[in-house]
């Protein structure tokens, strides 16, 4: 009853402490109150994995990386430009949550 009320509380104000700037707390529309405290958290956490999955360098980029010399200068900069490119051009945390806010049964 009141106890567990409380323990609920607390465990929902922790969270809101770790995640102060959670894009989840708020609605499509950009009002507050858009998702409770552990939906926004999970998804929170679903959107930071998602980014990081994404945007993983992956295998052929290591195999390309250990077929190059990086003291060489030029295949330096092609191994960084690659890197870039990848990471710039592929999921940004912005499109992640486009793509979550366009379909919200995810």
């Amino acid at each position: 009853p009141i106890e567990h009320a409380i323990v609920q509380v607390m465990k929902e104000a922790s969270l809101l402490f770790c995640l102060p700037a959670n894009p989840f707390f708020r609605r499509a529309d950009g009002a507050r109150a858009g998702h409770a405290v552990q939906e926004a958290t999970y998804a929170y956490a679903g959107w930071a994995f998602a980014q990081h999955f994404c945007n993983r360098l992956g295998p052929a980029y290591l195999a390309l990386r250990n077929t190059l010399d990086a003291a060489n200068p030029s295949h330096a900069e092609v191994l960084n430009d690659i890197k870039r490119r990848f990471r710039e051009e592929t999921f940004t945390r912005e499109s992640i949550m486009d793509l979550v806010a366009a379909h919200p049964a995810l």
